[in-house]
């Protein structure tokens, strides 16, 4: 806050009467005051009758020094001055005592309208004037009733009051008490008197009469609680819309010429007026706190797509009235666009000599106003400073000069506009987004740029025979309730450019006063003090928003106008959210509608959308906030054309007859979510025993509908119809966590779905099932659990298995009937039949048949292993004890067919004689084993072998490499280093949808034939299954062994994957690891093709460049993937690279090892050389999660690989640069080098000799690594060196790493200087160039168009 007078005093009063709410008051004095006088002015602030008021620096009581100045006593200028206010030092003695305590005489007029005072109610609900028993707070009264001798002391103060603040939770919570102006010290005794400290904004003209007395009231009465308007839903990006639609909701006269037009009843879903009409129908009577407005947006012919596309406000205005003109044609609305928005202007061109004017007459629906000027950086400060820069004529003069008919030569003149006649509502466009010509890019201007909440405008329009500027008690007569000097008198008297701040009053002034009175009194800390709003708006700058413009308040005319609607933009050039800020005409109130929310607000919040750096800011911000007026509408003061919205009860008939409509379809909705809220939300599982995947499908289904219906409806969505018929299928009750079932619905399926699921214990899940064509469904009763059952085949020492199979049991009945179960289930005689179990850390137990279910520990999972064989029970337990350890496995088997694998160069697999296990004497599986950790690396490698993978594999390891054959005997033995038998591991696969126990041999398939189809041609593509009983402690490298005769290709050839959620995969590569502990029981897995690294093996990215074809250092073409070997040589790696590449490409052919080197790619550019005899992992660090990618380089002769540029012998302090010359005279780059420079080379030296420029005129430049695209434009910004440059004397060369970019150029080259049209033609071709790698996408932002009669085409 700014003073108006320098000589002000500051008065801080603390009160010290117990039980105050008002401790605090500021005061801002005039040192001539008297004591007198200024008792009197605090008093006007308390309701106490006697008060000492004493000056806490000298204890001085100023009752005793009525009649002396304020200076005289001791209150000091530019210091904050503390005064205690206190009940008199004779309070309780009789009134006759010596007490010189100054009796205020508390006056009231008896005829005083109650209009004129505070309710006492609402006072005390605010508690801001402070109560004492028995005490009445003290009215304000009217300006009438206030003495000559008061006004004259209440011009020479002003006030802040500060509340306590166990009162208040915040600041935000004064509202505009937070902030005062104060008032100009006024000379002129025939000046009004100033403002008084509580105020009421002046009632709604045309509400009622107006009166020549006003109602003061406190400005934190708004508040920010829930207004009762409806809001908008914003459908994703459509804020500007609903900023747009509740202006135009708000605006009366439009609203009621909208409800005044009829529908034909034609087209209701393509008719922009009737669902405009339905949408203001739904925002005036609907009880919701939002609505939607997607059928308003259908009917402008937009789909989905358009609500993620944002758009200009004021380009949607044009649009909408357009639309809505066309849609009006033909009816009494047809003119209400232009009746209502429509202005008119004059385009002119006036010859300076002889004065003849030539004009056109224009029609705007808006003013677009400039922030800035053009090619200035300061920005416009009012509006009305913006409609006088927008009218202000442009003087065609020199080249430029008009050719006037009358003189018949080419004379200097006057082009612009002049208004001939403003709208009734009128549209102001603060074109805020611009264009930096520097930068080539959009910007918003936050500049900030104040609007008065009273605009006159007939100065804008020339009067004929009167000058309309010179008609002040005219203007005073048209404008009612404005007082035109005192407002603009202390408009005029508070300049600041800084005014409009979200601090309390004084703060900035009190806070220097504070650090002074702090270095001289300590004890007392500084306290924030709270404003008595003194101005209109509660700060000096908002003073205009309240008021006309100073410089026209004087013109008279029609054209006053009051502002209603500001539509705000927060964000930048390329995004932001839109809301607006809009006036009731019938309450006078502001109102925030930010999409679905209504609040209220205050006018310290309209100042704050003035922008600049006191809007919308931190306390300590030094930046301009992005938040800021962007669109604003003011309405013309017409008492003949102004008017208030159409109550509901005045509707038009058939307005009344579309709110019956409306809420007729709302009352269907509701029933509707009613009914959807019985709605069974059902989750229907299947099993899929060929794929062993399980699928789930979400059902709707109504409490009333059947089981039946509800079977008909998941069947269609699990796509049942290839697996199954219908009448083959059932549903049944089911738990997804514990994977069981709770029962079946037997002769159920035309009972009530809702009573079927209310008596389970999950009352969402079911299974479907499906049985063979000539079997019968299982009854499940309730109470059953599942087991898991295995056959045991006992053959001598030989023990096959099977299963395990679904088999349901009761606990509470015998392991007899569980027998009969188990019979039935698998059509097997429970005569001989055997049962056991085996407990953890337990030896197995024979089932007793006539024990129960649950007593012999049977539970939902457990493993039941079964034998029908004659065999003791010691051999049968020895089985289960081995048979424990099975694990069952389902693999999706991948295409391997002949021609893929010929594709994709994948050798097939050739199952070894079984001779030659036993010659090699050794563990084949161990002997190629190895581990590799997990990585991201090796997690992301793809499904098909890639060209490096076909390449890498070593022919040495394959001859070596001897697998077992699958044997048909169900066990495989492993012999170690002397040919003992080591370990005895179960394995065995088949088809899960073939019967394992059919066949002569247990049920094993031989997969070794080469021409054995079995396991995969039985079922489609997509059901290729292999199922795997194998033993837990097998390695999984052990078990990828096992698995090549199923997979047909060699082991090292394909991947196994775990399947995810989401269906997503993870490789399994911890091949040392035990199945127990790499895979859960009964897991399906996925096998894929591809290389698998070996221990030692890293996967690196191999990219090639050339220097003489290189455009760009950043984009190397990409040439495969390739592994490289740990301790390899870099020579030896070189040469089976280039072995490789030669068959990928012709362009790799011409390739020759002296030709050709090895470098390191560090992020996008080439980096480190890599010499011949160096080694992977030994001298260039290789590790799996640091493994760098490389770069074969073709150079262009041998000599490049063994010399430097100055013909000397390369060594580890030879540096490799890139080089490129610039030319500044043609804005332009030259082609890449590369130099290699050594110890004792010279830099500037070398690039003379590259380009030909004297030694002494080359200046280089050195590119950082994230600038070496640097836009050309920039170029000759960049620090250039012009000194020597060498390894051996130059600390910054010797540093500088392989691959480093150096620009040169000659430095008496003249730079050009670019035109717009060519900085615009080149950052095209630049961002033309990066667009393909940037990381940034910006959205594309569609033309906003409105289809009136088809529905939306797709842009061309």
């Amino acid at each position: 806050m700014v003073y108006t007078d320098e000589s002000r005093i500051i008065c801080r009063v603390l009160d010290q009467h117990p039980n105050t709410t008002q401790k605090r008051l500021s005061f801002l004095v005039s040192p001539t005051l008297t004591a007198k006088e200024f008792i009197e002015q605090v008093s006007t602030q308390y309701s106490y009758e006697k008060f000492d008021l004493v000056l806490e620096i000298n204890n001085i009581n100023l009752n005793e020094h009525l009649n002396e100045k304020l200076t005289s006593i001791g209150i000091e200028l530019k210091k904050q001055n503390i005064l205690k206010l206190s009940p008199p030092s004779n309070s309780n003695s009789s009134s006759s005592g010596t007490s010189k305590s100054v009796m205020i005489k508390k006056t009231a007029s008896k005829n005083r309208s109650s209009s004129n005072t505070l309710d006492l109610k609402q006072s005390e609900s605010h508690k801001i004037v402070p109560k004492t028993e028995n005490t009445q707070p003290k009215m304000i009264v009217n300006d009438a009733e206030i003495t000559e001798q008061q006004q004259k002391i209440n011009r020479g103060i002003a006030i802040e009051t500060e509340i306590s603040s166990d009162l208040i939770g915040s600041d935000d919570d004064l509202a505009l008490g937070a902030s005062a102006s104060p008032t100009e010290q006024i000379s002129n005794s025939n000046s009004p008197p100033a403002l008084p400290a509580l105020f009421d904004t002046p009632a709604n003209i045309y509400d009622k009469p107006s009166s020549s007395t006003n109602t003061f009231r406190r400005c934190n009465e708004f508040s920010s609680s829930k207004s009762s308007f409806v809001g908008l839903v914003n459908q994703a990006m459509t804020c500007y819309l609903n900023s747009l639609l509740q202006a135009l909701y708000m605006t009366p006269e439009f609203r009621n010429a909208l409800y005044n037009w009829e529908f034909d009843g034609t087209g209701e879903s393509k008719s922009i007026p009737f669902q405009l009409q339905k949408l203001f129908v739904n925002l005036q009577t609907s009880n919701k706190l939002a609505v939607e407005t997607t059928d308003l947006t259908k009917s402008f012919g937009w789909d989905s797509t358009e609500a993620w596309q944002q758009h200009d406000i004021q380009e949607l205005c044009r649009v909408m009235f357009d639309a809505l003109e066309q849609k009006f044609k033909n009816t009494k609305q047809a003119d209400l666009i232009n009746n209502l928005y429509e202005g008119k202007m004059i385009d002119y061109v006036k010859c300076l000599e002889c004065e003849t004017e030539k004009s056109r007459e224009d029609t705007f629906l808006d003013i677009p106003l400039p922030v800035r000027p053009f090619g200035s950086a300061v920005a416009y400060e009012s509006v009305e400073e913006a409609l006088k820069a927008f009218v202000q004529p442009e003087t065609l003069d020199g080249n430029n000069q008009y050719y006037c008919e009358k003189c018949n030569k080419k004379c200097d003149a006057h082009k612009g506009l002049k208004f001939k006649k403003f709208p009734y509502i009128l549209t102001l466009h603060l074109k805020r987004f611009d264009f930096d010509y520097q930068t080539l890019h959009r910007i918003k201007l936050n500049d900030k740029v104040t609007f008065p909440q009273q605009l006159n405008l007939n100065g804008f329009i020339e009067s004929k025979g009167n000058n309309s500027m010179d008609q002040t008690a005219a203007a005073a007569a048209v404008k009612p309730n404005i007082d035109i000097v005192s407002i603009g008198s202390v408009e005029s008297a508070v300049k600041s450019d800084d005014c409009s701040t979200t601090d309390s009053v004084l703060d900035e002034e009190a806070s220097q006063y504070n650090q002074q009175l702090n270095s001289h009194n300590g004890s007392e800390p500084q306290d924030d003090d709270e404003g008595i709003d003194m101005s209109v708006n509660g700060d000096c700058k908002s003073l205009m928003s309240n008021s006309t413009s100073i410089d026209s308040s004087n013109a008279t005319g029609p054209f006053f106008y009051e502002l209603f609607a500001i539509m705000i933009h927060s964000g930048s050039a390329s995004g932001g959210h839109y809301y607006a800020y809009i006036k009731d005409f019938e309450s006078g109130n502001w109102y925030s509608f930010n999409d679905q929310t209504v609040s209220s607000i205050t006018q310290e919040d309209i100042s704050r959308s003035f922008g600049g750096n006191g809007a919308f800011k931190s306390y300590y911000s030094g930046f301009s906030s992005s938040t800021n007026a962007y669109m604003l509408m003011y309405r013309q003061q017409d008492p003949a054309r102004n008017t208030l919205a159409i109550k509901e009860e005045n509707f038009p008939p058939h307005i009344k007859a579309l709110v019956e409509k409306i809420k007729n379809y709302e009352e269907d909705d509701r029933r509707k979510r009613e009914r959807e809220s019985e709605m069974l939300k059902l989750k229907i599982y299947f099993k899929n025993p060929m794929t062993r995947i399980k699928t789930d499908a979400k059902v709707f289904a109504i409490s009333d509908s059947s089981l039946k219906e509800v079977l008909e409806d998941a069947y269609s969505r699990l796509k049942m119809k290839s697996i199954a018929p219908i009448e083959r299928c059932r549903l049944v009750a089911y738990d997804n966590p514990s994977d069981s079932i709770e029962r079946s619905f037997e002769d159920m399926d035309d009972e009530k779905i809702g009573d079927i699921m209310y008596k389970l214990q999950n009352r969402l899940e079911l299974l479907m099932e499906f049985r063979d064509e000539n079997s019968e469904f299982e009854v499940y009763h309730i109470g059953g659990i599942t087991t898991k059952v295995y056959q045991l085949h006992l053959d001598g020492a030989n023990v096959d298995i099977d299963g395990p199979f679904e088999v349901r049991a009761y606990e509470q009945k015998s392991v007899s009937e569980f027998k009969l179960a188990i019979s039935k289930k698998m059509n097997l005689s429970k005569s001989k039949m055997l049962l056991a179990t085996k407990r953890y850390g337990e030896k197995p137990t024979i089932l007793n048949d006539e024990a129960s279910v649950k007593s012999q520990c049977i539970y939902g999972g457990t493993k039941v292993f079964m034998t029908l064989d004659d065999s003791d029970e010691e051999n049968f337990k020895s089985a289960v004890d081995e048979m424990d350890n099975i694990l069952t496995l389902y693999f999706a088997l991948p295409n391997s067919k002949k021609e893929t694998l010929e594709k994709l160069s994948i050798p097939s697999y050739e199952p070894s004689t079984p001779s030659s296990l036993t010659s090699s004497g050794i563990d084949t599986v161990d002997s190629v084993a190895f581990n590799v950790p997990c990585s991201s690396e090796c997690n992301s490698e793809d499904s098909s072998l890639s060209d490096s993978d076909r390449t890498l594999v070593d022919d040495s390891n394959l001859s070596t490499m001897q697998v077992s054959p699958p044997l048909r005997s169900i066990r495989h033995y492993q012999t170690d280093a002397n040919g003992n038998d080591e370990t005895t591991y179960f394995f065995k696969a088949f088809s899960p949808n073939q019967s394992s126990n059919s066949s002569g041999s247990n049920g094993s398939i031989d997969s070794g034939n080469e021409n054995d189809d079995e396991t995969t041609d039985a079922t489609s593509e997509s059901q290729k299954i292999l199922k795997v009983l194998a033993d837990r402690r097998m390695s999984v490298n052990k078990l990828k062994m096992k698995l090549q005769p199923y997979v047909k290709i060699p082991m090292e050839y394909f991947k196994i994957f775990h399947v995810l959620a989401a269906q997503t995969e993870n490789e399994c590569t911890q091949l040392s690891a035990s199945l127990n502990t790499a895979f859960k029981d009964e897991e399906r897995l996925v096998i894929e093709l591809g290389r698998a690294l070996r221990k030692g093996e890293f996967k690196v990215k191999l990219y090639y460049l050339n220097v003489a074809e290189m455009t760009d250092i950043e984009k190397l073409p990409f040439i495969c993937d390739y592994i490289l070997r740990e301790s390899a040589e870099v020579g030896q790696t070189k040469r089976e690279i280039l072995a490789h590449i030669r068959g990928l490409d012709e362009k790799y052919e011409k390739l020759t090892f002296e030709k050709t080197r090895l470098r390191k790619k560090s992020w996008k550019s080439p980096a480190q050389i890599y010499t011949d005899d160096q080694k992977f992992g030994d001298d260039i660090i290789i590790t799996v999660s640091a493994s760098p990618d490389i770069i074969i380089q073709e150079l262009p002769n041998e000599e490049a690989n063994l010399k430097d540029f100055d013909g000397e012998p390369l060594n580890d302090d030879s540096k490799s640069l890139f080089v490129r010359q610039f030319y500044p005279s043609k804005m332009e780059l030259g082609k890449w080098d590369e130099i290699m420079i050594g110890k004792y080379s010279e830099l500037k030296s070398i690039l003379s000799k590259l380009s030909g420029i004297d030694v002494e005129n080359i200046q280089y430049t050195k590119l950082t690594r994230s600038f070496v695209n640097t836009s050309i434009m920039q170029i000759d910004g960049l620090p250039w060196f012009d000194k020597p440059a060498s390894m051996d004397d130059n600390h910054t060369l010797s540093g500088t790493p392989d691959g480093s970019v150096y620009l040169y150029k000659d430095k008496t080259e003249p730079v050009k200087r670019l035109t717009t049209e060519e900085r615009m033609e080149i950052s095209k071709k630049e961002n033309a160039i990066t667009s393909t790698t940037s990381t940034y996408s910006p959205r594309r932002e569609r033309g906003l168009k409105i289809y009136l009669d088809s529905p939306k085409k797709q842009d061309s």
